[in-house]
């Protein structure tokens, strides 16, 4: 890659923002935001 000469390199870069995404979406399973089902945008 342009940004990467070390393949491992790039490996951990990207396993840091996967783990952090996966964590994200797991915690975040449950939330709600008390949306307005079939609503307008204002």
């Amino acid at each position: 890659s342009r940004m990467f000469r070390d393949d491992l390199e790039q490996l951990e870069a990207g396993m840091l923002f996967y783990d952090a995404f996966f964590r994200w979406c797991r915690d975040a399973a449950d939330e709600t935001h008390n949306w307005p089902a079939g609503g307008k945008a204002p």
